[in-house]
């Protein structure tokens, strides 16, 4: 009889999802459930109708809803119906699809640590909260997927990694970082021709949805929203805003990346101590979370012993991942000489797309942008 591992994507995916169906509907789950019900019945127009979001009835393109999501959402309600729990279990696919991309990722650049570093991954306060019904699951799963299929190298996957990003982009916005992604992959392994063709493909794509939009509505969702969240005409302010949402998330990234961060330690043979040392600070603010009042000041923005605490760690962690990129560029004992390997370059670039997209597309700072 075979064995089920708990590295297992199928296995994994398959906890996340029944835990993810035992949760009650939650934050923005009740807009995509309503545009679900519509896409069931109007499947020819997903925002031909009226919804009750914010204070008052608008326009459901005004709401920041990209298709994906609500299409499968309704595809599931026409097979069985608005029963929360059973639509949960119905994204299974896009939970898989995260757990074999991780793999995929883990066993091309850190071969050997897929075994503990998956269950890691997929079981840590990064993503077991950020499912539910809403849309980042299914744009990260599809934008790793269409990163590992392009770094398979052959023309065809070049044309299913530039669809595959299409789709994380119509998933949520945040994953235009896929084909940035794809393009630097492409420039450290001189893959160029091949990534103009993925990017091609995802332009492509992603444009004919909203040019149809446009056709149907006379607006694209995409450019609306993208006029909505672009802030002060002033470039002063505006950067200033942009700014204003380094803390809060440098400070999230150090309450999530717990397990991101021991496993780095560990992946440089730290010491034992260091990293029950470093477990044990993070048990602390843990406690800290539980135990100390919040005071609000302004929306997404307050000042508190937990909030400083965490936005520390998150430099630590940042500073320690940012150290992590140098070893992989520079051997020490050569002299700090170049590494001549493309994939050094490729995940170190990554690493500063990740950063820079998580300020440069979120218009407010939330734990589910660390993902």
């Amino acid at each position: 009889m075979p064995r089920v591992s708990l590295a297992s994507p199928l296995v994994l995916a398959a906890l996340v999802t029944l835990a993810n169906a035992a949760k009650p509907v939650t934050v923005d789950d009740t807009a995509y459930l309503l545009y679900a019900r519509h896409v069931a019945h109007n499947p020819s127009d997903p925002y031909g109708f009226t919804v009750f979001w914010w204070s008052e009835p608008e326009p459901a393109m005004g709401v920041l809803c990209p298709p994906l999501v609500p299409y499968w959402l309704a595809a599931g309600v026409a097979v069985f119906g608005e029963s929360p729990a059973l639509l949960k279990l119905w994204l299974f696919p896009f939970v898989y699809l995260l757990a074999w991309a991780l793999r995929a990722l883990l066993v091309r650049f850190a071969r050997g640590t897929e075994g503990f570093a998956l269950p890691l991954l997929m079981l840590s306060p990064a993503v077991l909260p950020t499912v539910n019904l809403m849309l980042d699951i299914p744009a990260v799963a599809l934008a790793l997927a269409a990163v590992e299929v392009f770094a398979r190298g052959r023309w065809r996957d070049a044309l299913a990694a530039g669809a595959l990003a299409a789709l994380a982009m119509q998933a949520k916005y945040s994953a235009f970082v896929a084909p940035a992604v794809i393009v630097w992959y492409g420039v450290a392994h001189r893959r160029l021709a091949r990534a103009a063709v993925a990017v091609a493909v995802c332009v492509a794509l992603f444009a004919s949805w909203e040019l149809w939009l446009v056709s149907k509505y006379g607006e694209s969702h995409f450019w609306r929203h993208a006029r909505a969240s672009g802030g002060s005409s002033d470039p002063g302010t505006a950067l200033a805003d942009k700014l204003n949402l380094i803390p809060p998330l440098v400070g999230q990234l150090g309450c999530l990346a717990v397990g991101a961060g021991l496993l780095a330690l560990s992946a440089v043979r730290a010491p034992r101590w260091r990293l029950a040392a470093l477990a044990g600070v993070w048990w602390a603010g843990f406690a800290l979370v539980a135990v100390l009042p919040q005071r609000y000041t302004a929306i997404n923005q307050y000042t508190t012993a937990t909030t400083v605490f965490w936005e520390s760690v998150g430099a630590v962690w940042l500073l320690g991942l940012g150290g992590g990129a140098l070893v992989l560029l520079f051997r020490v004992k050569a002299g700090l000489a170049p590494r001549t390997r493309a994939d050094a370059w490729f995940l170190a670039g990554w690493l500063v797309l990740e950063c820079g997209a998580a300020v440069a597309l979120s218009p407010f700072a939330a734990a589910r942008r660390v993902i």
